[in-house]
């Protein structure tokens, strides 16, 4: 993402124009691959010398926010190792050994005579000690990896950061899927529920509507919501035809349109895959692959609901014995609304198939954990459901239906 001082834009007729730029662009183009170069040059060195180096080269750009915005998707791509706990516990040593030393000097001594006393005591290699007081600081630990494989995927990630850091402002996107091919749709509905969102999804004729409330109508979790929303729309350009809708709202300015879609031209980090899943996720959904009293589907079909609706389960769960088969939707700390929403559905169209999961941090509020008594099509789990946590709230519901 970009922050907010990054963002290269123009507002005109209460519409937000993104200052795109042309990956094609020669000068340009050659400004990423030295970043790119010059970033995977640095294996080994430190990440503060890095940041100097892509800095100056930044210089050459023909914008400032757009040479600082490039290094920064570069350092994002970058990966450092990681804080040393034995030169912190060196550091922490040090710095009682010279307090200590400074409360026991004669009064009147002078700085030489502190430091020859502060040599001593580290055996005559003060010079090192100092030099490595701080070698484990972000800005001195070694570059590890860099993620990125060209100054062409650069530029094309810095089309795709901007307009995705205007999400974090939205008050509500609306994505509009034209004629969707059953594949990349598959993708989709998959991905959207990898960035743990839920949304409102309406079928006209051929056409689909999702529709998901921005950070900026929450009070709470806002900022980890809006990171979701705006990783969700790297799946949009592996769809032939699309069009998103945003009303944003950036600080200190009057709420603007965003409008985005395929003539831009922005292209997916996600055709290979559809990134990394959590450890704990995956080691969960492989313990229920090999139970021998259930069967898993990882994506179920879209489920219709209401009018027109359709549900994304998280992922479904069916008995072996009795046959039963039982849809789990999964809400986070920023799902209030469209958990409120789904209740009230269940309350006027009943769905015995349909089970909810509540993360234990949306419960935790008082309006939702006086709405989630005596439901019995509720359960609660801590981040992501266990295997046990899941399946005994698949045996109940079922139970309670039999």
């Amino acid at each position: 993402m970009l922050t907010k001082d990054l963002l290269h834009f123009s507002t005109r007729q209460g519409r937000i124009k993104p200052r795109f730029i042309d990956p094609d662009n020669a000068p340009l183009l050659e400004l990423a691959e030295a970043l790119v170069a010059t970033a995977k040059a640095s294996i080994g060195e430190g990440q503060g010398d890095l940041e100097e180096s892509l800095l100056a080269l930044a210089a050459a750009a023909p914008q400032k926010k757009l040479g600082d915005g490039l290094v920064k998707l570069v350092l994002d791509r970058v990966e450092v190792e990681g804080p040393n706990p034995e030169a912190q516990a060196e550091r922490l040593k040090a710095h009682h050994t010279a307090s200590g030393i400074l409360s026991g000097l004669p009064e009147g001594t002078t700085l030489a005579g502190y430091q020859a006393a502060l040599d001593q005591a580290f055996l005559g290699r003060l010079g090192e000690v100092r030099e490595g007081l701080y070698a484990d600081l972000p800005a001195r630990r070694a570059v590890k990896e860099v993620q990125l494989e060209d100054g062409a995927a650069l530029l094309h990630r810095y089309n795709l950061a901007l307009a995705q850091s205007f999400l974090l402002y939205a008050q509500r996107v609306v994505v509009l899927l034209e004629s969707p091919p059953k594949l990349e749709l598959r993708r989709v509905f998959r991905w959207l529920k990898f960035c743990r969102l839920v949304a409102e999804i309406e079928k006209v004729q051929d056409n689909l509507q999702i529709s998901v409330e921005g950070p900026a109508a929450m009070f709470a979790s806002a900022k980890r919501y809006g990171l979701a929303l705006a990783m969700f729309v790297e799946i949009l350009p592996i769809l032939p035809r699309w069009q998103l809708n945003a009303e944003v709202e950036l600080p200190r300015r009057p709420v603007a349109t965003l409008v985005l879609d395929q003539k831009l031209g922005l292209s997916s980090p996600l055709r290979a895959g559809l990134g990394h899943v959590p450890e704990e996720v995956e080691n969960t959904l492989a313990k229920l692959e090999s139970d021998e009293l259930f069967e898993l589907e990882r994506a179920p079909e879209p489920r219709p609901i209401g009018v027109g609706g359709l549900l994304v389960p998280d992922l479904a769960l069916t008995e072996k014995k009795s046959g039963r088969r039982v849809i789990i939707e999964l809400f986070h700390p920023w799902h209030q609304g469209a958990l409120e929403q789904r209740l009230r559905g269940l309350k006027e169209r009943p769905d015995p198939e349909l089970l909810l999961g509540v993360d234990r941090a949306l419960a935790k509020d008082p309006a939702v954990k006086a709405r989630l008594e005596d439901e019995a099509q509720v359960f609660l789990f801590n981040s992501f459901p266990g295997e046990r946590v899941l399946k005994d709230a698949v045996r109940r519901w079922i139970k309670a239906e039999a």
